[in-house]
């Protein structure tokens, strides 16, 4: 079995969303996602390669094909990214049938948007225990807040969403600054806050496409000036308690 897993399709035939051709294969299923996409077979019995003519198809189409050694994709619109999820059925492999498996949006990372909207929670993490900002540098920032790994794909936008309860300093003579970094390397500051003040709570969100690959995304502090005790405030919930400060990521 010759899989094609979740790949997304480029604008010419390429060799990352083909499958095949092999002489001994007779059937080929798929499932495509997100945009339409022409796409080429070879049929049994020719020479190898030796690719028929275009067929659209739309996107959440899927199908079994029977009697073909190899097909490719291309996207039907130039940009339009297609992705498109198969296997070339060798001998003695079990033959699927295809479908319309959904009809909402796929993601590189795999998961999937529901259709007309909403949107799909990639990662989540909390703190719920204050955390002490003592660094005086973005490149040394106090990490605050880490979320699990999430992969990009180059073109699907994800929000990253940072909340925390409470914050406390008590000098006029600091400035805080919650910095998002992106698998340690500092993206931008996120909040800059003016003090004096104590308690006021702190949201923000950033909307960004991740490049393809694995993503590590923090929030991290660190102050300007001297004296104080800054904190990012955290708290376990329940009756009379903070809530948990946390880091979000949906697309």
């Amino acid at each position: 079995m010759l899989p094609l897993n979740n790949v997304a399709v480029a604008d010419g035939y390429s060799d990352a969303a083909t499958l095949g051709p092999v002489v001994n294969c007779k059937f080929i299923t798929f499932v495509l996602a997100n945009n339409s996409a022409v796409m080429q077979i070879n049929p049994v019995g020719v020479p190898v390669p030796d690719w028929g003519p275009e067929i659209l198809i739309t996107a959440s189409q899927g199908n079994t094909i029977s009697l073909a050694s190899g097909v490719r994709f291309r996207n039907a619109v130039p940009g339009s990214v297609a992705r498109v999820s198969g296997y070339l059925a060798q001998p003695n492999d079990p033959i699927f049938t295809g479908g319309p498996l959904f009809a909402g949006t796929l993601t590189g990372g795999g998961s999937v948007t529901p259709p007309g909207g909403g949107f799909v929670e990639l990662a989540y993490a909390q703190i719920t225990a204050p955390v002490a900002v003592s660094a005086t540098t973005e490149a040394t920032a106090t990490p605050i807040v880490t979320a699990p790994s999430i992969n990009g794909d180059g073109s699907t936008p994800i929000a990253i969403e940072f909340f925390a309860p409470y914050s406390a300093q008590n000098t006029t003579a600091q400035e805080m600054y919650l910095v998002l970094y992106d698998t340690g390397a500092t993206i931008g500051i996120l909040v800059h806050a003016r003090f004096p003040y104590v308690g006021p709570p702190f949201y923000a969100s950033q909307r960004l496409i991740p490049s393809v690959g694995a993503h590590v995304f923090s929030i991290r502090a660190f102050v300007a000036g001297s004296g104080g005790s800054p904190a990012i405030n955290a708290g376990p919930g329940g009756a009379g308690q903070l809530l948990p400060a946390y880091i979000r990521i949906t697309n």
